[in-house]
């Protein structure tokens, strides 16, 4: 009986030695074919909790980045919308020059007065352009155009501009507890220091009435305020840009920053894993012949 118990004995760690090495082997080549060395929470529990910790800090700093990327695009939009306006600027202060010499009769300006109106069109359709369904220069009521016009029922022309966006800027988040404004409210850029729209108005009117007085004594003077005034705003949303491009490259480098250690915590080296792969096979391999040399069975087998 004693011999057989230490021959079942010597059988279940031979098959436990063989199972061991066995298990030891799979682990090594779910490494090698994951490129992982932590597949399971159980591989190293504190490592899983590291790289759970990078993962959370990653999405956070990319949700970040999400957030400049779009607010660059508005900004750029609105600075993209107002270089236009700059051009709309350019044009109707030529224009209201032009129309200030005594050397034009009244069929003249009237033509002048005709451009600067469709000039005024085009001026309010760049103040309320939208920016992926949302109007760049309303405020915080983004849902809604920014201004409205009042027009002559009978020409068919706009007689005033009012503004029903509100004079609130929103911001985005940039980083753990900073902020950075993206917007700049329409009234702000249009109609703060002069009333761009009203310029305008005035002009056409002063050209059809052939006032060459107030257009060189009034006119000129209030569309370089205009101008001060966009060029202004402009400036503004690039000096956002270049903010918010500082913030995203930080992010970048944040980014790069945790990927790697997260590289560092999870990925296997694969040349030291190929290592263990052989030596495991090898001692594997071994098991197996020991176990088929032990577990063979002898005559005192049979005589017990």
């Amino acid at each position: 009986m004693g011999a057989r118990i230490t021959s079942q004995i010597l059988v279940d760690s031979v098959l436990t030695d063989i199972r061991a090495a066995q298990r030891r082997l799979a682990e090594t080549q779910k490494i090698l074919s994951t490129g992982r060395r932590i597949n399971t929470p159980a591989d190293d529990p504190v490592g899983t909790a590291r790289a759970l910790g990078f993962r959370t800090a990653i999405s956070t700093v990319e949700q970040f980045m999400s957030n400049i990327d779009d607010a660059k695009a508005f900004a750029g939009e609105s600075e993209a919308s107002l270089r236009v306006v700059i051009d709309i600027l350019h044009r109707a202060r030529e224009l209201t020059l032009s129309g200030a010499t005594g050397t034009l009769n009244q069929d003249q300006r009237d033509i002048i007065a005709r451009e600067i109106d469709e000039l005024l069109e085009t001026l309010v359709d760049q103040a309320n352009t939208k920016y992926s369904d949302r109007y760049l220069f309303a405020g915080t009521r983004t849902r809604i155009a920014p201004f409205e016009t009042s027009v002559d029922p009978v020409s068919g022309e706009i007689t005033a501009v009012s503004y029903v966006g509100n004079s609130e800027r929103f911001s985005v988040q940039v980083s753990a507890g900073v902020t950075a404004a993206v917007n700049e409210p329409g009234d702000r850029l249009f109609q703060s220091v002069q009333d761009t729209f009203q310029t305008f108005i005035g002009i056409r009117d002063d050209l059809r009435a052939g006032d060459t007085d107030s257009l060189s004594n009034v006119r000129i003077g209030e569309i370089d305020a205009v101008m001060t005034q966009v060029l202004d705003g402009t400036a503004l949303f690039g000096a956002r840009m270049n903010r918010l491009d500082l913030f995203g490259q930080r992010l970048e480098d944040q980014v790069l920053s945790f990927r790697t250690q997260l590289s560092e915590t999870e990925e296997a080296d694969l040349a030291e894993t190929v290592v263990t792969l052989n030596s495991r096979q090898n001692a594997f391999e071994a098991a197996l012949s020991a176990g088929a040399r032990v577990l063979q069975p002898s005559l005192l087998d049979f005589l017990a």
